[in-house]
């Protein structure tokens, strides 16, 4: 196991660990060997009335996102997912807006070897319809809700960190909608 690995879940306030190396390329390779790679897409889903849709999974606020299949593209993913997660439709994507890593055990393979490193792609998406989201509780979603940009600091007090940082860069670049 990573020597990091265990400072981190040993020391819950270490939040961040920083690498340096002559050859940064190489070594974030050699990083990402260490790990079972997964590749998810999902959504900033934004309503006519500019609220965006955020879940609530495990006790936190998040946004709705998955794994890729198989034969399928990032963006079809990302819509699926978000469709599948909060039980609406007709979602259109508007623009590619980021992705980010983040590491958690995975319940599927045993320990030491189950450390996950989970790529996420996200996508700004249009929500034009007047369906009432639905948790998918399958997925231990327990709450799907549209949120006013005045109501973000509920989501940005109990959320992850690089959700944090995602929805602050996206909030200064997304255009206002009327």
């Amino acid at each position: 196991m990573l020597p990091f690995v265990v400072e981190l879940e040993q020391n819950k306030n270490k939040k961040n660990i920083v690498f340096t190396g002559n050859n940064l390329a190489e070594l974030w390779e050699n990083f990402k060997k260490q790990f079972i790679q997964i590749k998810a897409a999902g959504g900033v889903v934004i309503n006519k009335g500019s609220r965006i849709l955020v879940i609530k999974r495990f006790s936190y606020w998040d946004l709705p996102k998955g794994k890729i299949e198989k034969k399928e593209t990032i963006e079809e993913a990302a819509i699926r997912e978000v469709e599948e997660e909060c039980g609406i439709s007709g979602l259109k994507i508007q623009k590619e807006i980021g992705s980010m890593y983040h590491i958690y055990r995975s319940p599927f393979h045993p320990e030491p070897n189950n450390l996950v490193l989970k790529e996420t792609v996200w996508f700004e998406m249009l929500y034009s319809g007047c369906e009432t989201p639905k948790p998918q509780t399958s997925e231990n979603i327990e709450e799907v809700r549209w949120m006013t940009k005045e109501e973000l600091p509920e989501f940005f007090n109990n959320t992850y960190p690089n959700l944090i940082e995602l929805m602050e860069k996206y909030l200064q670049t997304a255009p206002e909608k009327k």
